[in-house]
């Protein structure tokens, strides 16, 4: 080849050779690399810019304004049905939501006819958080009236929310309390109302005996009060059926209509509304006893009167339904309890769970 070819080739450029591709190359690929980190950062603080709470972390509902409490109980090894928990509206009246029983066998199962947990807050105004007419639960009721008795009474719990509530430790279990002054408010526009001269408290405990539920009201005026005190909650029907269900009637005196009516019977035949009065109170005995035999799940509820002030027992259910409702009042055939100036009427009441195929006298 001659010396100008030679020459010639040498000034021949070569893109290879001048490092000009390398360098577009790794241009090209920092380029890729700046795309994808910016839209790494984009979807980083989109996530950041939107809020996931899981579904533990959802806010509890407040019935009433205020925050449920839960009475806890660990179960004690045994062959009998203890309650395990208990859940407290104190923004209601101290209303019970729910009650559980821990089996033997270690299942759970809830013993109310009550609106879950989880849809509570589906049964409160969007606003006050008050209760609406679906919101199933156990609730109180505490009328007052003038000594005569006349006029259609104040309720002063109902879905009143308490003016204090608290959790209390106690020998043998825990407990809950709510206090309720004279001078209320009403929680739909939070007015006082006019001083109804009745302090109230509503108080549970919550223990190896089961539920004790006690209910004090005080005459702080200076004339005497009628008052009206009950509760009436409904107990879930197990999947078989109202026909599951037996009743054992509380013990009355035999100046009452009821002597007939003392031995046990079946629900599921027809509806049955009954009252008893004329409850036998004595020595012998903690006092009288409503018993529910629930023989589809296997347990059977104790609900004793500890007090004289319970003085009626209204028990109603459908022939075929999911509940069957108890009341347990202060009131007996249209007569109210008086209570004078600077005295305290106690209504107390006790729910214990037996085996249904066992019975153990209650040992104070």
């Amino acid at each position: 080849m001659s010396e100008s070819g030679n020459r010639s080739g040498g000034r021949r450029f070569s893109l290879a050779n001048s490092g000009l591709l390398t360098a577009l190359v790794l241009a090209l690929g920092l380029t890729t690399l700046g795309l994808v980190w910016h839209a790494h950062l984009h979807g980083k603080l989109h996530k950041l810019s939107t809020t996931t709470i899981p579904p533990e972390a959802q806010p509890q509902a407040r019935p009433g304004g205020q925050d449920l409490l839960e009475l806890q109980h660990m179960a004690q090894t045994s062959t009998d049905p203890q309650f395990s928990n208990a859940r407290i509206m104190p923004g209601v009246g101290m209303g019970l939501l729910q009650l559980s029983l821990a089996t033997p066998d270690g299942d759970t199962m809830d013993v109310l006819h009550a609106t879950p947990l989880a849809e509570v807050a589906k049964s409160l105004t969007p606003e006050k958080n008050e209760p609406t007419p679906s919101l199933l639960f156990a609730p109180f009721s505490m009328k007052v009236y003038p000594a005569d008795g006349s006029g259609p009474g104040e309720e002063l719990l109902g879905k009143r929310p308490a003016l204090e509530s608290r959790n209390d430790i106690l020998p043998g279990g825990n407990g809950a309390t709510g206090d309720f002054p004279s001078e209320a408010t009403t929680p739909e526009s939070g007015t006082k109302l006019p001083p109804s001269g009745i302090e109230s408290r509503v108080s549970y405990t919550l223990s190896s005996r089961g539920l004790d539920i006690a209910i004090s009201a005080k005459n702080v005026s200076q004339q005497p009060r009628a008052v009206v005190i009950a509760w009436t909650p409904q107990f879930k029907v197990p999947d078989s059926g109202m026909q599951s269900i037996r009743i054992v009637p509380p013990d009355t005196t035999a100046s009452t209509n009821n002597r007939s009516a003392t031995s046990e019977f079946p629900l599921g035949t027809a509806a049955v509304q009954r009252t008893w009065t004329g409850l036998r109170y004595s020595y012998l005995s903690t006092g009288p006893e409503l018993r529910l035999k629930n023989l589809g799940d296997g347990y059977a509820l104790r609900m004793i009167a500890l007090t004289p002030s319970i003085r009626s027992i209204r028990l109603e259910a459908p022939r075929s339904g999911s509940s069957v409702s108890v009341r347990f009042g202060s009131d007996a055939d249209g007569n109210k309890t008086v209570i004078d100036p600077g005295d305290s009427l106690q209504w107390r009441l006790r729910i214990l769970p037996i085996p249904t195929d066992g019975y153990t006298p209650l040992s104070e």
